[in-house]
This record gives C-alpha cells, structure tokens and sequence, in this order.
C-alpha cells in the first residue's frame, strides 16, 4: 500500500522541492499552477515549468 505524504521545506521552491525528490525516491510531484490557457512557459509558472523539465518521476501539474 502506498502512502501519500506532505513535507514542508525551505529554500528555493523548485530546487528543494527536485532534492527532496531525488534523495527520496518521489513517485509523483504533484503541484499547483496558475496560467490562463495553454501556452507552455509564460503561463505555466516558473516552478511548475522548473518541476517539469528536471524532474526524475512524472509531475502532475493543477491549475490553482
């Protein structure tokens, strides 16, 4: 059975978040976006867009 867990950390947002990920062997980065429509970069967010391309398991991205 799996668990799903919350941690707070501190730092730069998609930085502590990768690390974490990393040293923890993350399934899934769930995060929060915000963006008005579809265009890639300028609407996704900088840490989503972070998550995204330097993650080592899937990110889910939701929109806020």
């Amino acid at each position: 059975m799996r668990c799903v867990s919350t941690r707070l950390l501190s730092g730069m947002p998609a930085e502590a978040i990768l690390a974490y990920a990393r040293n923890e062997a993350v399934d899934l980065i769930i995060a929060g976006r915000h963006g008005l429509g579809t265009l890639h970069c300028s609407l996704l967010g900088r840490v989503a867009q972070k998550l995204i391309s330097h993650a080592t398991c899937p990110v889910l991205t939701v929109q806020r």
